[in-house]
Order: C-alpha cells, then structure tokens, then sequence
C-alpha cells in the first residue's frame, strides 16, 4: 500500500497510488520495450487503467502510440481481447497502435455542420456493430485525428518530475523514478491545415464487450450516458447509437446536450425536457425504483435541469435552426436535427440501428452542409 501522503505532490500527472500492487508498470522516457524494438520517447496521457506514450518503433521507422494496461487489468482484459478479435487472433504484450493527433474535443465548433467527420464515426461503430462489438464509450475524447502526411507531431519537448519522499528516504518498490506530464498537441492551426485533419480513429476499448456477453454496467463517461444504462437495464449495441449522437451534437455545437455532474441520473429531467418520451421515462424510473437497483447510490437530487428546453431550441442558442439563415444551411440544419432526433431516442428498441442511420439524409453524399 503506497501511502501518497509521504510523497511531494506534482500537478497535471498520474497520482502514485496507481503503482501500488496490481497497478501501473512505471515507464521512464527512452526505456526500451519488447527487446529494443520500441523506445519511449514521450508521454500522451493517462487514465484510470493505464498510462499511454508515444515510441519510437526501430523496427518499422515510424511513431506508435503504446498504451501500458495496470496489472490487476491484464489478465483476460476485454479490451486486449477485442482487439485481439480485429486483428485476426494477433495477441498485443502491449497496445501498440498507429500515433494518433489531436481528439475532437480540441476543434469545438470548427466542423460546422458537415457530416465528414460524424459521418466517419457512424461507420466505424458500424463496423464493430457488425463483428458484435459494442464500444461502450463513444465520446469526443475517444474520436482522434490521423496526423496528415507531412505534418509533424513535434515530442521534443519533455515536462517531468523526480519523484522524492518528503522524509528524503529512498523509494518504494514499483515507484518510477520521474513522473511526465502528459505532452499536450499544437493546436494553433491555420483554415488549410486544420481541413488537412480529416481521417478519423475511434479509440479506446476498455469499455467494450462483446454482444454475447453484456455487462451489467459500463463506465461510459457520465454525459453521453444511455436512459438504458441510467436505468440499469440490458445493454446491447444501441447504447453506441445514443453517446454516437451525444458527440455528433458536441461536433456541431460545441457542448454537451446533456450534464450529469457526478451523477449520471441528473440527465434524467434533461432528457424528458429536451426530447420528451415522458412514458418510456416514467415506467423506467418506476421500475429502477421498485426493483431497488438505486438503493445503494447517494440520495437522488435533480440540479440543472430547468436551463433545458427542446432539442431544436437547444440547437438554436448555438446558431444551429432550420428556421431562419440561407436555404442551404436551413437544410443543412433540418438534416442535423432529424438525425439527432433519430439517434437520441429515448427506448432503445426504437432507437435506429447504425445502418438505418447511414440512410439519414444527412448521411447522403449529395447533402453539402454548410459551416
């Protein structure tokens, strides 16, 4: 048991209680993994299950990005084996993927209202829809741009800390040496390099699970949260159909259509004002409670709801109607709202399936949407 408390605090990284037994494998800039083949060269960030860095691959010449997975995770980790599943039965020792640039997340409101970029999303869950994977945690932060050729991601510069005791004494076992601080992207990009970002990747499979073998729960992020999972029922493919929707709502407008807090049930009341469904929500709700699914979680209190109102009057306060503006981005706002409405139904067994949605106008090659 590592007690943090006799350790100097560093902001912006990784606390040391992630290296306790079962935890984080300490990494340190230029260790050399898998023979030689892979040197760290960087940091890219962290999580609650691991610890992810840029590398060097010897082998192949190239950048890769190299996610570490705590030990306690490692033993038959799900996302270990989906991607095991995509690749054809090639194990990873470690989850070594292309190097990747900025999420999504960093662009607020730059996509405007093109379908490019949602339209890439909608058919990669529906590629894993078709191998019966369901990715559980589709987000903006899970949605990363390709770096195009001749754009260079710059590593050079290294921020970390030497990890000392308070009382000078040396180190506990398993406690890296230095802490890095997660090495953040350039943003400062111009109109011409920021059209060049447009090849997505949807990353990130730690909360996914083979359809044959559903969990009970998820840690999808709070916000993009399913009525399905609020409500403790089945889980299944349509859950990546509602947080699907959730991020293409932030692609065009730059924020959450929802805002659970620290509590994924404060969506509830959001919901029903901003797409109604008052029936499905009261029978869900009546039935959670009944059946004592919430027993164990804190005293319900609703916050922040009143500020909620319809979906297209949520749309609108971000300039985004189909009431008023030029014919074509009248159009182009009437598509976004009806594929928002689709994929943002409350029952999921009427919510769409991702191949429905790819037949949603604004899916549609000839559809040219405005910014």
């Amino acid at each position: 048991m590592i007690n943090i408390d006799e350790y100097k605090y560093w902001p912006g990284v990784e606390s040391l209680a992630a290296y306790a037994d079962g935890g984080l494998c300490p990494i340190h800039i230029n260790d050399k993994l898998q023979g030689g083949r892979y040197q760290i060269i960087n940091k890219l960030g962290f999580g609650g299950y691991s610890t992810v860095w840029a590398a060097l691959d010897h082998d192949d010449q190239c950048l890769v990005s190299i996610k570490v997975v705590k030990a306690q995770y490692s033993e038959n980790n799900i996302e270990l084996r989906i991607l095991e599943h995509l690749r054809d039965g090639q194990k990873p020792v470690f989850i070594v993927t292309e190097l990747l640039g900025p999420s999504t997340r960093e662009f607020g409101k730059r996509f405007g209202l093109s379908a490019k970029i949602p339209k890439q999303l909608l058919l990669a869950v529906d590629y894993l829809h078709q191998q019966d994977i369901v990715h559980g945690d589709v987000h903006e932060g899970n949605v990363l741009f390709r770096i195009p050729e001749g754009f260079e991601r710059d590593l050079e510069e290294i921020e970390q800390y030497e990890v000392t005791r308070k009382d000078g004494r040396p180190l506990e076992e398993g406690i890296p040496r230095m802490l890095v601080v997660p090495h953040d992207f350039d943003l400062e990009l111009d109109d011409e390099e920021f059209e060049s970002f447009n090849h997505i990747q949807l990353i990130d499979f730690s909360s996914s699970f083979f359809m044959s073998n559903p969990p009970k729960t998820t840690h999808t992020v709070l916000d993009v949260s399913p009525p399905e999972l609020v409500f403790c029922k089945s889980l299944d493919k349509k859950m990546d159909i509602w947080s699907l929707a959730c991020t293409v709502y932030y692609l065009v407008a730059g924020d959450w259509p929802f805002d659970a807090r620290d509590d994924r049930r404060n969506i509830i009341p959001q919901i029903h004002r901003v797409l109604g469904e008052a029936d499905w929500l009261l029978a869900a709700f009546e039935d959670t409670v009944y059946e004592g699914k919430w027993d164990d979680l804190p005293q319900l209190r609703f916050s922040n709801y009143r500020d909620y109102c319809s979906l297209e009057g949520m749309l609108e306060t971000h300039h985004i109607s189909q009431e008023s503006g030029p014919n074509t981005k009248r159009n182009a706002a009437a598509a976004v709202i009806s594929f928002l409405r689709r994929g943002l139904t409350v029952d999921p067994s009427n919510r769409p399936t991702t191949v429905e949605l790819l037949k949603e106008e604004w899916m549609s090659e000839g559809l040219k949407a405005s910014k």
